[in-house]
């Protein structure tokens, strides 16, 4: 079996080669910037896509681009996270503060644990100094600063690989892969998304939301059960 594969030719191989499952780790980039296609309602917005400065994620970087011409209303770059914060840098970020800017956010999950935590750091910093919508690709990043999007999830990935192999040895079940595109979880800010954008975002049942308020019928139950519980216990 294999897990956390995000090239396709390995995939392929390994699907040629044997193997009796896997699960793919890909980031959803065409899907996400669906989403930002749908709630953005202005044309001629700059879609930056946001990534670590390494050759790890050429893939990713390639899928970008190629599904430029199916947005029309976006113009399309890229811009590298930086290895150390200088004021050129800092200059640049500061330049996306622009309200035709949106940014597609790609956190380093690839790397050793060292460069993740300078990273992360160097994000942290990033994200404080601008303030436009964030489109993130990674669960494994905090979501403080971000609208949401269609992420990489671990937990997803380790449960559909257990579901493979207890099936194996328990059914001798035949080899089965599961896509990128099954894993990945939607996950928004709810507080983020209505700051940039007024419109609600329909999203599916299947979408976690942080920070969405309760429904009016459940506010009203939970509004009004402490005053239920003192009557009872008076009675």
């Amino acid at each position: 079996f294999f897990l956390g594969i995000d090239n396709q030719e390995l995939i392929d191989l390994a699907i040629e080669s044997g193997f009796d499952g896997g699960v793919e780790e890909i980031a959803s980039i065409e899907s996400t910037v669906d989403a930002i296609n749908e709630v953005t309602k202005e044309n001629n917005k700059n879609l930056i896509f946001l990534l670590p400065n390494s050759n790890l994620y050429n893939n990713e970087l390639d899928t970008f681009y190629s599904i430029e011409k199916k947005y029309p209303k976006f113009n399309f770059s890229h811009m590298y996270i930086p290895t150390s914060l200088d004021e050129k840098f800092s200059g640049a970020i500061n330049r996306l503060n622009n309200k035709d800017n949106v940014i597609l956010f790609l956190d380093s999950y690839k790397e050793s644990k060292n460069n993740l935590d300078y990273t992360s750091d160097v994000c942290n910093t990033i994200f404080n100094l601008i303030n436009v919508p964030i489109f993130n690709l990674v669960g494994y990043s905090e979501l403080d600063y971000c609208v949401g999007g269609k992420v990489l999830d671990a937990y997803n990935q380790g449960f559909e690989l257990a579901n493979l192999i207890l099936n194996k040895f328990n059914y001798n079940s035949t080899p089965t892969f599961v896509s990128y595109d099954k894993v990945n979880k939607w996950i928004f800010n709810y507080n983020y998304l209505n700051k940039f954008y007024s419109l609600h975002y329909k999203y599916e049942d299947n979408v976690e939301v942080i920070g969405a308020p309760l429904p009016l019928r459940k506010q009203a139950l939970e509004d009004s059960l402490p005053f239920v519980i003192i009557i009872i216990s008076l009675i």
